[in-house]
């Protein structure tokens, strides 16, 4: 068996997995912007190689609740609907590379917000940690890009 590669990011003190297939750059949250309306899960933009792209706040996306806010980086994938799109996290941990074995698949009666998102869980140290997929996070939801109501001239 071929293991894949896993991004390990932090959201609220948790530890979360995300598909590295997709992952196109794991930068620092030094944001530029504000957001301007449409949807509030656009908090803010980066600039990447002379291009905006809006950031979303995966906490946000996740229904998280924390008492602070530690988002230090932006994981930027390609997605296909929206082009490039930064995910703000708390911290990336590093990479996990899992055999299809270590993946337990998500019984369909656990429904709530955070698992619709959900492609799998990993034990790990007696802990169940999800699988978050990314491109899932953005099916459904108004164009990030839209948010950021940048007038091109």
């Amino acid at each position: 068996m071929i293991a894949k590669e896993y991004i390990v990011f932090e959201l609220a003190s948790a530890v979360y997995y995300a598909d590295a297939k997709d992952v196109y750059e794991i930068i620092s949250a030094d944001l530029v912007g504000e957001k301007y309306g449409v949807s509030e899960d656009v908090v803010g933009a980066i600039v990447r190689a002379g291009t905006i792209l809006p950031v979303v706040s995966l906490r946000n996306c996740l229904s998280i609740v924390a008492e602070t806010v530690a988002a230090k980086q932006v994981i930027v994938i390609e997605s296909g609907e929206f082009g490039r799109v930064g995910f703000l996290v708390d911290d990336v941990k590093g990479v996990a590379k899992l055999e299809d074995d270590d993946i337990v698949e998500i019984p369909d009666v656990v429904v709530n917000n955070m698992m619709s998102y959900a492609s799998g869980v990993v034990r790990e140290d007696g802990k169940a940690i999800l699988i978050v997929d990314l491109a899932a996070v953005l099916k459904g939801r108004a164009n990030p890009n839209d948010a950021l109501n940048i007038d091109e001239e």
